[in-house]
């Protein structure tokens, strides 16, 4: 069907060969017209006019004959002119054709083209793999055997359907569908991909996550029902430390008392190798005493039943207290010990109890970890917060050792060659203490120059909570 420019191409050339045509005879008239006038008037002796007549005649002939071999000859050349891009085009657009057909024979994906009454037209190689079939077998054949849902109404759409294979095999495709206009009228484009590995990967991936989501609910429950029974075990220990804590400490403090009420020779006199002995029975209870409250109020704290009490105490005189009952266990390693308080440190809100108890065990540890040097108590206010620093020039951390200084059971010397008694619980006690009322503590060491433990707290003064 000739297009609208084709159309218009041949209605401008008609009417250039009618308007030529309609000159020429305008012309021709005019001139056999005017022509004989003019020769009747000049030769009006009718043999002389007749003559002259047939040589007129004859002269245009010739002229009209002349000028159409001319106008032939342009035409022919311009025909010919014509032929020759005709053919031009003709070879590019054959060239175009293959170019086209090789490409689209060398696409990965299957393309096929429909046209209106639903017959394919066209067929590419990997069509011919996917679909098991020669092209020139399907040609001409309706779609719906090869795409059971058809194209035409998917136009413009991805989408995905079943296919069938000349052997009857059914499988899964994913199209996209483009219409398009040619000479022919409307036609179906469609680009076909087989998804059958891509689904089964899915699927698979949907049965492992099933799988995997399945394992870790099970491990789910599994870890609840463990972390049940660690809670109930964590429990029956706390309550078990507490109960025997408290049945230990009862015979001990007796024990403690009455080796007190012995040496001092209350029940009778006592040799010196008595007095000896007793003096080590007195000490071990009270070593033994000092590690079952540390026990227990270890228990108390992960049972949350340790209550940090508020009320106004000295923070200097506790210093001072605490200070003044180790001195004499470094006087005995001949240590240097030295307490500095700031001026504005006094009476603050808070448990008297235990932070006493931090500093004392701060203190003995650097006493503990020192063989010779000095040890330092530092109290001091910074902003809103009391710091207490006490340092050393003891043995040290190894960096590596710093992370677990403050888990109960730990010691940095623990071995079977360790040299420093203890259980490893009274770190791991500040530590939680210091949580406990708000605060923290921290530690800066050099191994085999000595430690310095930091610990910081709120500042509560009378008035203020």
């Amino acid at each position: 069907m000739p297009t609208s420019k084709q159309k218009r191409i041949k209605w401008r050339l008609q009417s250039r060969a009618c308007l030529i045509a309609g000159g020429y005879a305008l012309i021709s008239l005019l001139w056999i017209y005017f022509s004989d006038l003019l020769l009747f008037a000049l030769f009006p002796d009718p043999d002389t006019f007749t003559r002259l007549s047939v040589y007129k005649g004859t002269g245009f002939v010739i002229v009209t004959a002349l000028l159409l071999l001319l106008l032939l000859w342009r035409t022919f050349s311009a025909l010919d002119g014509t032929f020759e891009a005709l053919r031009e085009s003709e070879r590019r657009l054959n060239a175009s054709r293959a170019n086209l057909s090789a490409v689209i024979n060398s696409a990965m994906y299957a393309i096929i083209t429909v046209d209106v009454t639903g017959r394919l037209n066209s067929f590419n190689s990997a069509a011919e793999k996917m679909f098991l079939v020669d092209a020139r077998n399907v040609l001409g054949r309706p779609v719906h055997k090869l795409l059971p849902a058809g194209i035409d109404h998917f136009s413009a759409r991805r989408f995905e359907t079943t296919a069938v294979r000349e052997n009857g095999d059914v499988f899964p495709v994913e199209a996209a569908v483009s219409e398009v206009s040619g000479r022919e009228g409307v036609f179906y484009t469609a680009i076909l991909r087989d998804i059958s590995e891509r689904l089964a990967q899915q699927a698979a991936l949907r049965e492992m996550n099933e799988s995997l989501e399945r394992k870790v609910a099970d491990r789910t429950h599994e870890l609840q029902i463990a972390v049940a029974r660690a809670q109930s075990a964590d429990r029956l220990k706390s309550a078990f430390l507490a109960t025997m804590s408290h049945e230990l400490r009862t015979p001990l403090n007796s024990i403690i008392g009455f080796t007190g009420i012995v040496l001092q020779e209350m029940a009778g006199p006592l040799n010196d190798e008595q007095k000896k002995q007793l003096g080590m029975v007195r000490s071990s209870g009270r070593h033994l005493l000092d590690l079952i409250n540390d026990v227990l109020d270890l228990s108390k704290i992960e049972a949350g039943e340790l209550e940090i009490r508020e009320e106004p105490f000295d923070l200097r005189e506790s210093a001072e207290r605490v200070f003044a009952s180790l001195k004499p266990q470094a006087a005995l390693k001949q240590l240097t010990m030295t307490l500095l308080i700031a001026e504005d440190v006094g009476t603050l809100r808070g448990d008297r109890r235990r932070v006493e108890q931090i500093m004392l065990n701060l203190l003995s540890n650097a006493i503990k970890f020192t063989d010779h040097g000095s040890i330092t108590l530092r109290v001091e206010i910074a902003s809103q917060h009391c710091k207490i620093t006490v340092s050393d020039t003891g043995i040290g951390i190894r960096e590596e050792d710093i992370l677990s200084l403050f888990q109960p059971f730990n010691q940095i010397d623990a071995g079977l060659s360790r040299e420093h008694e203890g259980t490893g619980l009274g770190l791991a006690i500040c530590h939680r203490l210091s949580a406990l009322m708000g605060g923290s503590i921290h530690v800066q060491s050099e191994w085999q120059k000595g430690s310095e433990f930091c610990f910081v707290f709120p500042r509560r003064t009378e008035g203020k909570s």
